[in-house]
């Protein structure tokens, strides 16, 4: 009768278990800040994985295709250099 139960009773704890280390992971990521003005463009907050991001063009009357990565060093996340531009449209 008891071994039924406890059998269920580890898989439960086991699968909390895991379900915690998870989420702790998730929590422990690191991230770049958001930037809400740098080359005309805003960044948004983002995991430091190395994966290039897009920035959106925020100023009116510029437009382009802008991007960076978010680099983790250490405990802090690092913005790269900024490739492409926000440039002003001719009207």
């Amino acid at each position: 009768m008891f071994g039924s139960c406890t059998g269920i009773l580890l898989l439960f704890d086991f699968n909390f278990i895991l379900l915690y280390l998870i989420s702790y992971i998730k929590q422990s990521a690191v991230y770049c800040s958001p930037i809400a003005n740098e080359e005309n463009a805003e960044w948004n907050k983002t995991q430091a994985d190395g994966q290039p991001v897009n920035g959106r063009c925020i100023n009116i009357g510029y437009d382009g295709i802008i991007s960076r990565t978010c680099i983790q060093s250490g405990s802090i996340g690092n913005w790269s250099s900024i490739s492409g531009s926000c440039d002003g449209i001719d009207f």
